[in-house]
């Protein structure tokens, strides 16, 4: 502290702003503390501010070292949903491009649903299988299915599969 600032200056709130004032010309970074109607410091806002802040403290704290630890695939942590929009059958290994079977897109498609049971049920806003198959496959099998299917009464195959349903 300084000798400008005064037991009076802190025990009085209407000198509150010349502390401010006093802390700012010295140079030193100074917060007052919230007050309550009767101009005591509030002390339930301190301790709920202080535990959410050890709360996110702790967490990321825990985050960290787990992160450090875990050797795996994070695929865990998304929805089904989200797995199933991120099949491709193009991948890279190693910087070299990768094709995928159509035989090896849909195990992988099983193998998301195979975590389902009658004690796990699939979620109600499952996407569409057909489309998820769809869109995963390259321009050329698109092609090829496209070429394959009937087109029947409702025209043309078009390629954006959400597009067909309609």
């Amino acid at each position: 502290m300084d000798v400008s600032i005064t037991r009076q200056m802190a025990m009085d709130q209407a000198h509150h702003k010349e502390i401010i004032a006093a802390m700012a010309a010295l140079g030193e970074e100074f917060l007052m503390r919230a007050a309550n109607r009767d101009g005591e410091p509030d002390n339930k806002a301190y301790k709920k501010w202080s535990k959410q802040q050890i709360a996110k403290t702790q967490f990321q704290a825990l985050e960290q070292a787990l992160m450090a630890t875990y050797v795996g695939l994070k695929q865990g942590m998304e929805t089904p949903n989200q797995q199933l929009a991120k099949l491709n059958m193009i991948g890279y290994e190693g910087g070299t491009m990768m094709y995928d079977s159509v035989a090896t897109l849909f195990g992988r498609i099983a193998t998301i649903l195979n975590g389902f049971n009658h004690k796990i049920p699939p979620p109600t806003n499952l996407s569409d299988l057909t489309g998820v198959a769809f869109q995963a496959f390259t321009q050329e099998v698109k092609d090829v299915v496209a070429e394959h299917l009937e087109t029947g009464a409702a025209g043309p195959l078009l390629m954006d599969y959400p597009s067909n349903l309609s």
